[in-house]
């Protein structure tokens, strides 16, 4: 068992009604907003203990690859080694804000930018890329036409445009060493996520194509790396039986609480985020960074930012790599970590007869 001591008496009685809660729960749900790797990896710690369903507030845009997987990158390596880039649906403003699509997307000798689908911006970004759209009215067409002309296989286009657009296509599709699809999860439909990721899979058959969603709030991707290395199976996963179980559809918490199938919530976030609108119903603790999150909740305990309030290791915004984020004040709030590892310890204790 871990030796830890809570900061303040405060925590440590907030400790004990979460483990009471999860504890005598039915069909408890961890939900984990924005965390640290070592934050994510002791909620994947305390669902497996609890026999929780763990998921996330960042599922939109996951779907297809928890389903078939695909290749995927990390920014530096795209920034290093990309010679076409094709910039797939929308540019939100979280997008267009993040470090590493402007690095990838900026002008750069021995690389072209594409656009493909809705992609308006205004402002310098993508001042010297090409704009196409391939007759469809969507970009899963579009990703549909792409992926024919990819194979060989007739297209007919009645539009003039649209014709010349494919055969600019098919002579960059042919000619790239390393290709990459950049696109942000939150604004793409499954559909035609799952229509570029195996066009990105068909096109390396021959060549190196991959896929990188972008512009996710930091903290998320870690939660997402860390349930992947440590159950094998990607959020969200249920830890109820004797071994997890993976299903999107199944296990997603809003709809669980939504048919009235869980019994017992736990807010995990070490951000200032509010609670999302579908926490509702179930006896609800928190393990937060936002001191008013939840005036209700049966617990709240109040932990430290990573980065800030403690040291912590996080994916890096532009490489995609771990890095070492170093506190920027003292020391005077417990991470997550810490916290949810209190609550485990307190669980197994009481299951072996340790304690009440």
């Amino acid at each position: 068992m871990t030796i830890f001591d809570p900061k303040n008496s405060t925590a440590r009685h907030g400790i004990e009604k979460c483990a009471i809660l999860l504890g005598q729960s039915r069909a408890p749900i961890i939900v984990v907003n924005r965390v640290d790797l070592a934050g994510a990896a002791a909620s994947v710690a305390l669902a497996r203990q609890a026999g929780a369903v763990l998921d996330h507030t960042a599922e939109t845009g996951l779907a297809p690859a928890q389903e078939q997987g695909t290749l995927g990158t990390v920014p530096g390596e795209a920034h290093v080694r990309a010679d076409l880039v094709i910039v797939a649906g929308p540019v939100t403003d979280r997008l267009a804000e993040d470090a590493a699509f402007r690095r990838l997307t900026s002008p750069s000798a021995g690389r072209t930018v594409i656009r493909i689908g809705n992609t308006e911006i205004s402002g310098e970004l993508f001042a010297s890329a090409e704009s196409f759209t391939l007759g469809g009215q969507g970009l899963s067409e579009q990703l549909g036409i792409l992926s024919a002309v990819a194979q060989g296989r007739p297209v007919n286009l009645n539009d003039n445009l649209a014709a010349e657009a494919k055969q600019f296509f098919a002579e960059k599709l042919s000619k790239a060493k390393y290709g990459v699809f950049v696109f942000a999860p939150d604004a793409i439909d499954p559909l035609a996520q799952f229509a570029m990721m195996s066009l990105a899979n068909t096109l390396s058959a021959e060549t190196r194509w991959t896929v990188l969603p972008l512009g996710r709030p930091r903290g998320q991707a870690e939660l997402i790396r860390m349930i992947q290395a440590l159950s094998g199976l990607p959020p969200p996963v249920s830890f109820a039986g004797a071994r997890p179980v993976h299903d999107r559809l199944v296990y997603r918490a809003p709809d669980l609480i939504r048919r009235g199938e869980a019994d017992a919530v736990l807010w995990v976030s070490a951000c200032e985020e509010m609670l999302p609108d579908w926490i509702d119903g179930p006896p609800l603790a928190a393990v937060t960074a936002h001191p008013d999150a939840i005036p209700s909740a049966t617990a709240q305990i109040i932990i430290g930012k990573p980065g800030i309030d403690h040291a912590g290791l996080s994916e890096d915004d532009v490489t995609g790599f771990v890095t070492a984020d170093a506190q920027t004040s003292a020391v005077t709030k417990d991470s997550a970590a810490q916290i949810l590892g209190a609550i485990t310890d307190l669980l197994v204790a009481s299951q072996n007869g340790a304690a009440a």
